[in-house]
């Protein structure tokens, strides 16, 4: 627990470099990939022996952190309509808020009942099954009843307002 900083600096700077990576990439990668990666990386954090050893397996999983949250952002305003687009990404900031505050005690849980170890494998496996979910989930809203086509990628990232003057 002393030494619970420097695992979480590392973890930080692990995002903080992946986020950069990830922005400096030509083509991004698709983020289910991005969480699924994320998940196998995380499992070893569940072996590590001492502290320096969980910081180091924390900045390998941090390297996927930002890079993930960013891929589901722009996957969500690919999808989305323009019209709602900032009602999707609130719900986007919504579902991040709620994932980490049930998964802080579910994870709390399962290292009360099985060790520390057990935290890291439980959300592991919860992130593992998250992409296929996330993914039907994508498609049946791309070919449900109420589906819309994809938003235009050449509309204007800034719309303007009939009163708007230049």
């Amino acid at each position: 627990v002393a030494q619970i900083g420097l695992v979480l600096a590392l973890w930080g700077l692990g995002s903080l470099v992946g986020g950069l990576l990830y922005g400096a990439m030509a083509r991004p990668i698709s983020a289910f990939w991005l969480l699924g990666g994320l998940a196998v990386v995380t499992f070893p954090m569940a072996l590590a022996t001492s502290p320096w050893g969980l910081a180091l397996l924390g900045f390998v999983a941090g390297l996927l952190c930002a890079p993930t949250i960013t891929a589901t952002i722009d996957q969500a305003s690919r999808i989305v309509p323009a019209a709602v687009r900032g009602e999707a990404m609130g719900w986007h900031g919504s579902f991040l808020t709620t994932g980490g505050a049930l998964g802080a005690p579910i994870a709390g849980l399962a290292i009360d009942g099985w060790g520390p170890p057990a935290g890291f494998v439980t959300v592991a496996a919860v992130a593992l099954l998250s992409p296929p979910s996330d993914a039907m989930a994508t498609v049946a809203g791309q070919i449900g009843p109420n589906a819309s086509p994809a938003p235009n990628a050449a509309a204007p990232a800034i719309q303007r307002f009939p009163d708007d003057s230049d």
